[in-house]
């Protein structure tokens, strides 16, 4: 920067300056770590309990029973929270619902163990082995959503106003004919003074307009007083 003026000589060249570096994001490994050893934990505890209860209602593997629920709120947290369209709706209701029937089970199963009781009675059994269709519906649901084509919004079309047909009069596609009339009467004026004569179908071939030519001519003589050598057919 010489003489303590601005630094001009990447604008004058034309090449645009650099730009600045963004700022580093600083991240809080303590934090991260201490994230993931929570998850770690809670999620080893919710698959034992929930693991206990599918035992106890006699579905094998009795694994699977946890990781239909747990992995299942998980996913659907994840496409609530960074999804778009009717997928992320949908996934906020399965959400809450995946969470709940998470805490429900693990809750069932330890007061179940806490009154000593190792096997369900046929309506509980029911209803917990009735959990692992249910997700399967609701993820196939959600899958579709996530895959189907957005299509794009309709682009609105200015409405275009109604044409008077030709005739009437009036010159076609206008809807006063000001604009073709006052170009009519200069054409017709050029070709008196030319000295030629011009006749109102002369006019209406040579600007697209239907027995409007004769209108045109008559304005021209009523300008002057009938001396100008016009043919009226």
């Amino acid at each position: 920067m010489p003489n303590g003026g601005p630094e001009v000589g990447a604008v004058e060249s034309g090449v645009p300056a650099p730009n600045p570096p963004s700022p580093a994001v600083s991240r809080d490994w303590w934090a991260y770590a201490g994230m993931l050893v929570v998850a770690v934990a809670a999620a080893w505890i919710s698959f034992s309990a929930l693991t206990g209860l599918a035992r106890m209602a006699h579905i094998w593997p009795p694994y699977l029973l946890p990781v239909a629920i747990d992995a299942y709120a998980v996913t659907s947290t994840r496409i609530w929270l960074t999804g778009t369209g009717p997928a992320r709706a949908w996934a906020r209701l399965n959400s809450f619902a995946a969470i709940g029937i998470s805490i429900a089970g693990n809750a069932a199963y330890h007061g179940l163990a806490s009154a000593g009781i190792t096997r369900l009675p046929w309506q509980l059994a029911a209803g917990v082995a009735a959990v692992a269709p249910l997700t399967l519906w609701l993820v196939a649901h959600l899958h579709s959503l996530l895959t189907r084509k957005q299509l794009p919004a309709p682009v609105p079309v200015p409405a275009v106003p109604p044409t008077r047909e030709a005739g009437a009069g009036t010159p076609t596609g206008t809807s006063t004919g000001t604009s073709t009339r006052e170009r009519m009467k200069a054409h017709a004026l050029a070709e008196l003074a030319a000295g030629r004569a011009i006749t109102g179908g002369q006019l209406d071939r040579e600007f697209g307009t239907r027995d409007y030519g004769r209108k045109v001519l008559a304005e021209i003589r009523a300008d002057s007083n009938g001396h100008a050598a016009v043919v009226s057919g």
